[in-house]
C-alpha cells in the first residue's frame, strides 16, 4: 500500500496579519497533483487538518472541495483531530464520510485493510491529554504521559506479524536526538523558553519514541519542520507551509516535503517530494536604501515574484527612519515586521565613550538623539515644544 502522509494543515491560518487560505489552496491542488503522479492509495492527515477549534467557513469550503477532489480520484482519506482542532468538529458526519472512504478518528480506532501483500492495519491515535487517557482507564497506574499513552496502546492487540501504520498528534523523541522546531510550534503552544522545550512543546509532554516501535510506519503530526525521529520509518511530514519567520534559516525559505510511504511485504521505504509554494517565508537583510533599490530595479520574473513574498527585514543602517516600514510595504507588500541590525542594538557600543557624550549633549540634542536610537526618527516639532515646555518647567533649561 503506497500513502501520502501529511500532517499540520492549519487551513485557515493567519500569519502577520495576511491570510493564508490562497497560498494553502496552492498547495493542496500541488497536493493532489503529486498524489496522482505517485499513485498513492491513501492520504494519512496526522492532524491540525484546521488552525482553530471553530475554523471560518471559507477554510472549511477549502477542506470541503480538497477532500472531495482527493475522493473523486479514488484516494482514501485518513485523519486524526490534533491539538489545534476540535475532535467533535473535525469527526462530525465521520459515519456517514466513513462509507465514502474518508476515515475521521477522534477516539483510537483501527481501519482494517488488505492489499495485494495481506492484511494492513491503519492506527489512528488522535491528540489526547494525560488526564482523558486517565478518565478512560481509572484504575490504571498512569504516574506521567509516557504511562497514559502506554495503557492506551496497549488496551488494543497489535498483531506485529502483519503490517502496521500508526498516525498521531504528539511530541515524541528518540534518545540522543533533539526535534528541529520551526518556531510556528512555539507561537501556536505558547512555549517560548528552549530549555521547556526538552521535556514539553508548548502543554505537550515529550513522548519516546520508542514506544512507537511496534508500528512499520509512525506518520507523525505537530512539529512544522519535516524530519525523521530515530529512524526513516518514524517521521514529522511537517507542515505544507513556513508559518512564521523563525523557520527560515539564513536568508533561504524553508524547504516543505511530502513523505511518499511505500509499505511494502516485508519492509517500508519513504520518498520525500519537495513543495513549490505560491510564496515563500523569508528574511531580508541590509540597509534600507539599497533593498529599495533591489526591490524597484527587478527585471525578471523570479526576482519580481519574490517581491511577493511574506518577508521579515532585517535593517543594517546606523540612523533609524520612522518611514522605514511604510517605504518597504510599498514594495514588499506582505511584509511580516521589520527590526534594526546595528551598533545601537547589538550592544557593542564604547559605553564610556556614549555616556561621555551624552553629558555634552544639550536637552534638545539629547531628545533629538533618543527618538533615532529608539528607532522612531526625528521628533516633530509640535513633540519638541511639548518635551522642551516640560524641560523648562522642572528647571533643566532656561
Amino acid at each position: 500500500m503506497k500513502l501520502m502522509h501529511l500532517a499540520d494543515l492549519h487551513i485557515g491560518k493567519i500569519v502577520a496579519g495576511y491570510s493564508m487560505l490562497e497560498d494553502q489552496k496552492y498547495i493542496l491542488s500541488q497536493i493532489i497533483n503529486i498524489a496522482d503522479e505517485k499513485a498513492v492509495d491513501a492520504v494519512m492527515i496526522a492532524g491540525d487538518l484546521y488552525d482553530r477549534s471553530q475554523p471560518p467557513e471559507k477554510a472549511v469550503e477549502l477542506v470541503d472541495r480538497f477532500l472531495t477532489e482527493l475522493r473523486r480520484r479514488g484516494k482514501e482519506v485518513y485523519i486524526i483531530s490534533g491539538n489545534h482542532d476540535s475532535a467533535e468538529r473535525v469527526a462530525f458526519g465521520s459515519s456517514i464520510f466513513e462509507e465514502s472512504g474518508v476515515y475521521i478518528a477522534k477516539d483510537y480506532k483501527v481501519i482494517d485493510k488488505t492489499d495485494e501483500y495481506g492484511p494492513i492495519h491503519i492506527w489512528m491515535l488522535p491528540f489526547y491529554k494525560q488526564a482523558e487517557i486517565q478518565n478512560m482507564f481509572p484504575d490504571a497506574e498512569i504516574g506521567s504521559y509516557t504511562d497514559a499513552f502506554r495503557v492506551l496502546l496497549d488496551s488494543r492487540e497489535i498483531n506485529t506479524d502483519e503490517r502496521n501504520v500508526i498516525l498521531l498528534h504528539q511530541y515524541v523523541t528518540a534518545e540522543g536526538e533533539k526535534l528541529e522546531l520551526s518556531g510556528s510550534e512555539n507561537l501556536v503552544t505558547g512555549c517560548i523558553d528552549d530549555k521547556a522545550m526538552d521535556d514539553m512543546l508548548g502543554t505537550i509532554e515529550k513522548l519516546p519514541a520508542s514506544l512507537f516501535d511496534r508500528f512499520d510506519y509512525v506518520a507523525m503530526g505537530h512539529v512544522h519542520r519535516p524530519q525523521r525521529v530515530g529512524r526513516d520509518t518514524c517521521r514529522y511530514a511537517g507542515s505544507l507551509l513556513s508559518y512564521a519567520v523563525t523557520d527560515v534559516r539564513g536568508t533561504a525559505p524553508a524547504v516543505k516535503t511530502v513523505p511518499i510511504v511505500d509499505v511494502g511485504e516485508s519492509d517500508t521505504s519513504v520518498e520525500l517530494v519537495e513543495l513549490k509554494p505560491l510564496r515563500c517565508v523569508r528574511r531580508v537583510r541590509g540597509k534600507l536604501e539599497d533593498i529599495i533599490t533591489g526591490a524597484i530595479g527587478a527585471e525578471d520574473e523570479s526576482e519580481k515574484k519574490a517581491l511577493e513574498d511574506y518577508v521579515y527585514v532585517t535593517l543594517t543602517d546606523e540612523d533609524m527612519t520612522d518611514s522605514a516600514y511604510a517605504r518597504l510595504r510599498e514594495q514588499y507588500p506582505r511584509i511580516m515586521g521589520m527590526e534594526y541590525d546595528n551598533s545601537r542594538t547589538s550592544g557593542e557600543m564604547n559605553t564610556d565613550a556614549v555616556i561621555e557624550n551624552v553629558a555634552n549633549l544639550s536637552i534638545e540634542e539629547l531628545v533629538r538623539e533618543y527618538f533615532n536610537y529608539s528607532g522612531k526618527g526625528e521628533p516633530t516639532e509640535k513633540q519638541l515644544k511639548v518635551i522642551m515646555d516640560i524641560a523648562k518647567e522642572v528647571g533643566l533649561t532656561e
